[in-house]
């Protein structure tokens, strides 16, 4: 798990720096509506590729975000669900003793119910009873 957040850290990190020189997506977005909106709108082929770059940049950059969000957020659901496993199996535990405890204590009460020696003719007079 360390040996995973370090490459994860380190990959965070190398992409962070990757993309730094590069504006936000919003404000890149900005820029090109301004450029475009402009009368004389004098764009190179060579200014529209680096634009286009840039957006594809800010869209790998977002995408490469998204992605690592949704892997945090599966971890921890990961961890959610195996601690509620564990918790679930403590509790079948609890339950599990609590059951042979009743079951025990059933168990002597009828044993202190019933008499513990009878003749065979008390036996008799007490089924004729019935």
């Amino acid at each position: 798990m360390k040996a995973e957040d370090k490459v994860s850290t380190e990959v965070d990190d190398t992409e962070e720096s990757k993309y730094a020189s590069f504006m936000r997506m919003e404000d890149l977005l900005q820029t090109v509506e301004k450029q475009l909106k402009e009368p004389d709108v004098d764009l190179s082929i060579t200014d529209l590729v680096h634009l286009e770059n840039q957006v594809e940049t800010a869209l790998t950059q977002t995408r490469f975000r998204k992605t690592h969000l949704l892997i945090e957020s599966i971890k921890n659901l990961h961890d959610k669900e195996k601690q509620l496993t564990e918790e679930n199996k403590v509790l079948e535990d609890e339950i599990g003793t609590i059951k042979n405890r009743e079951d025990n204590e059933m168990a002597m009460n009828l044993n202190n119910i019933a008499p513990t020696h009878m003749d065979c003719g008390q036996q008799r007079v007490t089924l004729n009873f019935l």
